[in-house]
């Protein structure tokens, strides 16, 4: 527990707290046996890591955590400019987001030397499927930090798992942007990063993050964007896929439960998630 506390004191993360942790009980285990957890019978264990999760979150000032209300993130798609390529790399960058529900650190890197194949989006992690007569979106979902270890276990270097994304209507059909963004961008390799800028490197996090506020205050003042961050993107999508195709979609497409997460869809669930964008959006 001293342990713990020193690395938050020291302003690590709480992953990194817990990688830690895992290692001094599996030095143990190793050279004692597996009876010599040092965590066994620990009475609030958990209690006292629960908090420890809370104090070394994320800071809120960085990436808040509070939903992004429907009607903020449509009037900032509808002020994005499409013949912007950094404006319509956001919208589909959004439009992703708010559909799959996926983390935030799940499309783009934090620095451009941090690009990872197995979490980030390469070119080809994003395409296009005909299914039933409708060509519909899918990402390639892989590895993100909070994965577990039997998640990173069972699972190869780039192995990722195709998502389908349904289609909306009007400014929210994300089938629109994927084209608009396609028809502007240029790969030498498909293993390229799929969101790059201009100069042709990879997009982060903190910039679009900065980006996303700057065209919300196209509509909106700072004292309102700064609440807002891509976390409630996810928020949102979950929240109004829920409401519009009730829970059991909803922990489907967000992958909610771990030990489904990665199972292929179904016939019937792929059709529930094609129809999930147009019935959430609708009842936004």
């Amino acid at each position: 527990a001293a342990f713990a506390i020193s690395i938050v004191a020291a302003g690590r993360k709480y992953c990194t707290m817990q990688g830690y942790i895992w290692g001094i009980q599996e030095f143990h285990k190793h050279h004692l046996g597996s009876h010599a957890d040092p965590l066994d019978g620990v009475a609030d264990w958990s209690t006292f890591m629960h908090a420890l999760m809370v104090q070394t979150w994320v800071d809120t000032k960085v990436e808040s955590h509070r939903m992004v209300p429907f009607k903020i993130f449509l009037d900032t798609m509808l002020a994005l400019n499409q013949s912007s390529r950094a404006d319509v790399a956001l919208g589909l960058m959004m439009l992703i987001m708010l559909f799959t529900m996926c983390r935030s650190q799940t499309p783009l890197p934090k620095a451009k030397n941090g690009f990872d194949p197995s979490m980030h989006f390469r070119r080809k992690d994003v395409k296009t499927m005909l299914v039933n007569g409708v060509t519909i979106v899918v990402v390639a979902m892989g590895i993100v930090k909070n994965s577990t270890r039997k998640e990173r276990a069972n699972r190869t270097l780039c192995e990722k798992r195709d998502k389908p994304i349904g289609r909306a209507t009007g400014v929210l059909d994300i089938l629109h942007w994927y084209n608009l963004y396609v028809s502007m961008s240029s790969w030498d390799s498909d293993d390229m990063p799929f969101f790059y800028d201009e100069i042709g490197s990879v997009l982060t996090y903190v910039y679009m993050l900065d980006y996303l506020r700057l065209c919300m205050m196209r509509r909106y003042a700072w004292e309102i964007v700064k609440l807002f961050g891509f976390h409630g993107l996810r928020v949102l999508g979950f929240n109004l896929t829920r409401a519009g195709n009730g829970e059991e979609v909803a922990v489907l497409i967000g992958e909610w439960r771990s030990t489904t997460g990665w199972q292929p869809y179904s016939r019937e669930n792929l059709l529930k998630v094609m129809a999930a964008a147009q019935r959430g959006v609708v009842y936004a």
